[in-house]
């Protein structure tokens, strides 16, 4: 299916505002996911490390 759109002036506006917004949060739930995964390595690295101590 192809679409054709001709967006000028307040349209273009309000569409490359729409994608930034849609790329901002696609980044910040990449780095959340990213800060969880260093999280959990971290907190597993802690545990095999108490276990190795006892």
């Amino acid at each position: 299916m192809k679409m054709s759109m001709k967006l000028t002036g307040e349209g273009l506006t309000r569409a490359l505002r729409r994608l930034a917004h849609r790329a901002a949060e696609a980044g910040e739930e990449a780095r959340r996911a990213s800060r969880l995964k260093e999280k959990a390595r971290l907190e597993a690295q802690e545990r095999d490390d108490a276990r190795r101590r006892v």
